[in-house]
């Protein structure tokens, strides 16, 4: 005679198995896989006002991970007190005048490599700029 209940609870681990076998063997086929890197910047300008916090969101996508580089008007931008590069954001505290400039966010691995570029201006030579273009 059968017993359904223990014969139910042997079909219902047997199925867990193989579903965790089959995740564990997807992902050791996807860490395999290899993805282009790939740089994502919120916006390719970004106003602000003296004197405000700046966060320029980011994301970086690839595989093997990338490394993770940014530079300001071409030069290695440094964490500093005023400075800060996380994971996934670029952090300028108290912004003044020396950080209008072009910021540049480099992500690379061993195959490939990409890059996004973001302008910092300020809100009044956002809207003189804006002046000089009729709509």
């Amino acid at each position: 005679m059968i017993d359904y209940p223990n014969s139910l609870n042997i079909l219902v681990m047997a199925v867990l198995a193989i579903i965790l076998l089959a995740d564990e063997s997807w992902q050791q086929d996807h860490s395999k896989k290899i993805i282009p890197v790939r740089v994502k910047v919120s916006l390719p300008t970004a106003i602000i006002s003296i004197g405000t916090d700046l966060l320029i969101p980011y994301s970086v996508e690839g595989n093997p991970i990338p490394s993770v580089t940014w530079y300001k008007d071409g030069h290695l931008l440094q964490d500093n007190e005023r400075t800060i590069v996380t994971e996934n954001l670029l952090i300028i505290f108290r912004t003044n005048a020396s950080d209008l400039d072009y910021y540049t966010c480099k992500a690379s691995n061993l195959n490939s490599s990409d890059e996004t570029t973001v302008n910092i201006i300020t809100m009044e030579s956002a809207n003189n700029t804006n002046m000089g273009n009729p709509r």
